[in-house]
């Protein structure tokens, strides 16, 4: 069921879900709603650097072997 193009339910059927809407407000939209925060930046893969590689983890230090008697 649709109304004025929009959906009016919606509910989980064995044969695929089926939606249906309750209520609809034509009331104006807070500009501030959609707006782009200002801590917001654009990343462009592929302007990116290419990743570093990690360094290699340090080889464990051989353990300590005590001098043999002779």
């Amino acid at each position: 069921m649709h109304r004025d193009g929009l959906a009016l339910r919606i509910q989980a059927l064995p044969e695929g879900p089926r939606s249906e809407l309750s209520g609809l407000a034509k009331d104006a939209l807070v500009d501030a709603d959609f707006s782009v925060p200002a801590d917001f930046s654009v990343f462009e893969p592929a302007n990116a650097p290419p990743p570093t590689a990690a360094p290699a983890p340090a080889a464990p230090a051989a353990p300590a072997t005590a001098p043999t008697a002779q």
